[in-house]
């Protein structure tokens, strides 16, 4: 099992960018445009399920909210996929904060801060399932 203090530092240099490109790994894409994440968890082995918040900026509603990692186990670099979110009836989210993993379980629960500029200021709790 990979320590939180390794975890963390793949975390870091994730988030600042520095990933080398290359070719794809079981359908996941090389991650030198990897979205901004605002929250992960890790799901097992070296995959991290991500969250991604809106910005303000053009285009930005129409990207997905929700991606996998696949962390660095040789010089390949980092792979991600979004993924496809089956939203509930009240709405997709575009203001996801961060997720946690239910342990045991492929559920996670995605918060939202509910600050999206699209109506009344709602925080939202969703319960999801990787499959």
């Amino acid at each position: 099992m990979r320590s939180l203090a390794h975890v963390s530092l793949v975390a870091s240099a994730i988030l600042m960018g520095c990933t080398a490109p290359t070719r794809p790994h079981g359908g996941l894409q090389p991650a030198p445009a990897l979205p901004d994440i605002s929250g992960m968890s890790w799901m097992s082995g070296e995959r991290l399920l991500v969250v991604h918040d809106s910005k303000r900026g053009e285009g930005e509603l129409s990207r997905g909210r929700v991606g996998l990692l696949l962390l660095p186990t040789g010089p390949a670099g980092v792979h991600y996929r979004p993924l496809d979110v089956s939203w509930p009836a009240t709405g997709a989210s575009h203001d996801l904060e961060s997720v946690a993993r239910l342990p045991g379980t492929q559920r996670m629960l995605l918060a939202e801060s509910g600050d999206d500029g699209d109506g009344p200021d709602t925080p939202r709790l969703f319960l999801a399932e990787l499959r």
